[in-house]
């Protein structure tokens, strides 16, 4: 059942990537309800300005795409891309799922670590449903538009560490309250045809687990 729009209020973000020179909107709705420690860090560093800036350092194909890192605010150390946060873990809030659009903190170590604290500013977008991450990482929110710009940067180019070869930045990523006009949908005139290049991320998925 949809939340009541009071209780909603400031758990929305807009968020706008870079997809090759093209601005594209994707729309965040945090859940409280369900990981109430991850959404009130995930909000102070958006009201921060953490993410602004910041590159995907992660694209699996139709799988997830994920950011956070401060050290990919350059190209310089791409090597190191992904190894970083913001200095600090949360506490593992487990009860959310892995739908396909779900928003969760990463976290190192494997599917079953006993340690399953998250890192303070890495997430993860996943771009199709999978329970076996369920109860295993920390889901605090989801996508609710703009899902396929993401799926996009999952079907571009990656190197050896799945980071893709071209940068593919977050430019802006702030709160917004629930009447935003910035949350209602694209119109058909922005929804043009996606390039060649753009198609079949769902088709040519490559399943990964870290």
């Amino acid at each position: 059942e949809p939340a009541p729009p009071a209780a909603m209020a400031n758990n929305a973000a807009v968020m706008y990537v870079d997809v090759n020179g093209s601005k594209r909107k994707v729309v965040i709705e945090l859940d409280p309800s369900v990981a109430p420690k991850a959404v009130g860090n995930f909000k102070k560093l958006v009201n921060a300005g953490f993410y602004n800036g910041l590159a995907f350092h992660r694209a699996i194909q139709g799988y997830l795409v994920q950011a956070g890192d401060p050290t990919t605010k350059s190209d310089d150390n791409r090597n190191s891309w992904g190894l970083s946060d913001v200095g600090y873990k949360l506490p593992p809030e487990l009860r959310g799922r892995h739908i396909k659009g779900a928003v969760a903190m990463a976290r190192q170590g494997p599917l079953d670590a006993a340690n399953k604290q998250s890192s303070g500013s890495q997430f993860y977008v996943m771009l199709r449903s999978d329970t076996k991450l369920d109860g295993r990482y920390t889901v605090f929110g989801r996508v609710t538009q703009g899902l396929e710009a993401l799926e996009a940067i999952s079907a571009m180019t990656v190197d050896t560490n799945d980071a893709p070869t071209r940068r593919y930045e977050i430019r802006s990523l702030r709160l917004v309250p629930s009447d935003s006009p910035e949350l209602r949908a694209e119109t058909s005139r922005s929804r043009k045809t996606k390039p060649d290049h753009e198609k079949g991320a769902i088709g040519r998925f490559i399943e990964r687990i870290w």
